[in-house]
């Protein structure tokens, strides 16, 4: 990704990078949160078994789960990832506060999406089955994250999906904290792919309007992911209660 997308200028070609390599790197995330189903299938029967012969309760074990998959495996790499390619592909520097914004949304939406798919796995009892349908999620949920189709041409019946999807709301409160308070310079090319010599520069919340994307929705959407992770912790805890009994 550091070599695909280096140093992307603020123009027309560089915003449309900054959508494709914030679109790449949100699905890179979500897939390898699917890495969370190996242990969790597998220890399966074990959990069943000894929560059953009263070693101990679902709470315990679930909080275990949450302090050794979450932290080591999505917090930790989400900030190294984050901090190993957002300079080198030129993201903006004028504050720290942007780069922190960065890493805490890509850490929300890994956990998200972990919480996510750990949901599906803890339903499922086999790992192919679970791989299967947290792909289907996961794929169903870009093609609302706001990159794919625009915002302001999905049919009112299915817009919902965009105000919950995970990759929507990090996309966006991405492309926010990038390009917001910024200014694009567009040079226009003619038939033959020569760019003119006359420069159009207008405010990147411009371009962010007529992608659908909308600046004052950036804290909302912010807070929003970190609802819906309070919220799937909620429902797998509750489906690990509902969904693993030992069958007589």
């Amino acid at each position: 990704m550091c070599s695909l997308y280096k140093e992307q200028a603020l123009d027309l070609s560089g915003a449309l990078n900054r959508e494709g390599s914030v679109t790449f790197l949100l699905l890179v995330t979500s897939f390898v949160s699917l890495s969370c189903l190996e242990h969790l299938i597998g220890e399966r029967k074990l959990f069943i078994v000894e929560r059953e012969n009263g070693f101990y309760t679902t709470l315990p074990y679930f909080i275990s789960k949450l302090v050794v998959d979450i932290f080591p495996l999505r917090i930790i790499p989400s900030v190294v990832l984050s901090s190993a390619i957002y300079f080198s592909m030129g993201f903006r520097t004028d504050s720290g506060d942007h780069f922190l914004w960065f890493i805490l949304i890509i850490t929300l939406f890994s956990v998200c999406m972990t919480l996510m798919v750990m949901c599906v796995g803890i339903v499922m009892e086999s790992f192919g089955a679970s791989a299967l349908v947290s792909s289907v999620f996961i794929l169903w949920f870009l093609v609302f994250g706001g990159a794919l189709v625009q915002t302001e041409t999905i049919p009112d019946y299915l817009k919902p999906f965009g105000s919950i999807s995970p990759f929507f709301l990090s996309f966006e409160s991405l492309m926010v904290n990038e390009l917001d308070h910024q200014s694009c310079v567009f040079s226009p090319t003619d038939e033959t792919g020569k760019k003119s010599s006359n420069s159009i520069s207008i405010q990147c919340r411009q371009y962010l309007f007529n992608a659908g994307l909308k600046p004052a929705r950036f804290s909302l959407d912010v807070m929003q992911l970190g609802l819906i992770c309070f919220l799937l912790v909620l429902v797998a805890w509750v489906l690990l209660n509902t969904f693993t009994k030992l069958a007589r």
